[in-house]
């Protein structure tokens, strides 16, 4: 079977529902484990029948085992709402196979994933997604994983395809719901429609910024432009085989197109990637969050063209000159 290895964690069960997280907080609050590392599994022998297993890595000592062993035997009388007899819990020493071992780093948590008996080269993004969703309760919507300085983002790819090998570090982004943002910023609680939401709320963010750092510049250059009393600028292609606009464009008024074209690219750009985020009709709050950003940032991109409106009226006005 496959083991989840992490600072602590656990492996979900049929027999046995229960999560890393719930373990996590479990441990932490019931113990004074320092950084000793373990992995947990339940070994499921059919017919009902599952013995809880108890790995401590790179060795404990006797008070340390007998202490891990006792929370995890609490955890699971805590779990599962049945008494685990004594003969039924085992305790194993083992270290992690270094040809199948995956460091994550979160924020200011590590774990160790350890794909037992797999070829680990071979193992698809989205399987170590998902285990990472299962050890930090990070909705899949908003959990990325970088390798390097590169976004691993083929949920279908290997993990060869960014280099991945026994051993490597791999850093892990996303922010866990608290109960009140799940209150207030979906519909019924569901995490993955958090995430949605703030991956609307980012982009209309990174919309705004955008044009408060490149507004203030674009409008000094219409200023700039517009007082100098310019000379008239085509405002229509030329015939084919001569000069494009640009090139006969003043050095003055090229910057002024330039600036505008790229902040409109970028709001295009915005429009388009919050249009391609997709969810069901259940989630209401998500819907209005990105109607909403859709509104924004289309105010945003008619600031930008009305002032790009003034610059085309007063090259017209000089052409009549």
């Amino acid at each position: 079977m496959l083991f989840i290895g992490a600072v602590l964690g656990i492996v979900d069960d049929e027999c046995f529902n229960c999560t890393s997280s719930k373990f996590q907080s479990w441990f932490n609050s019931s113990s004074q484990a320092g950084s000793t590392t373990a992995k947990i599994s339940i070994l499921d022998h059919g017919n009902g029948n599952w013995v809880p297993m108890l790995a401590l890595v790179d060795g404990c000592t006797p008070a340390e085992e007998l202490f891990l062993s006792s929370r995890l035997s609490l955890y699971v009388r805590f779990a599962s709402q049945q008494p685990v007899p004594k003969h039924l819990f085992q305790v194993r020493h083992e270290k992690y196979d270094p040809d199948t071992l995956l460091h994550i780093r979160w924020n200011h948590e590590k774990y160790m994933v350890d794909f037992e008996g797999r070829v680990l080269g071979q193992v698809k993004l989205k399987e170590l997604r998902a285990i990472c969703k299962d050890l930090t309760d990070v909705p899949l919507g908003g959990l990325t994983l970088l390798f390097g300085d590169a976004q691993m983002k083929d949920d279908n790819a290997p993990l060869s395809c960014w280099g991945v090998k026994a051993g490597s570090k791999i850093v892990m982004n996303g922010i866990k719901p608290t109960a009140e943002q799940l209150n207030q910023l979906t519909t019924s609680g569901d995490p993955e429609e958090f995430a949605l939401v703030l991956r609307i709320l980012g982009s209309l963010e990174k919309s705004k910024t955008f044009v408060s750092e490149h507004l203030p510049k674009y409008e000094e250059e219409v200023e700039s432009y517009l007082a100098s009393n310019p000379s008239p600028s085509p405002s229509a292609p030329l015939a084919p085989g001569s000069k494009t606009i640009l090139a006969t464009m003043s050095p003055e008024r090229k910057k002024v197109h330039d600036l505008h074209a790229k902040m409109s690219e970028n709001l295009l750009q915005s429009l388009l990637a919050l249009d391609g985020i997709t969810f069901g009709p259940e989630f209401e709050v998500a819907r209005a969050k990105r109607r909403e950003a859709v509104k924004e940032t289309q105010k945003l991109l008619d600031v930008i063209d009305a002032i790009n409106v003034r610059v085309k009226e007063s090259d017209k006005a000089a052409a009549r000159l």
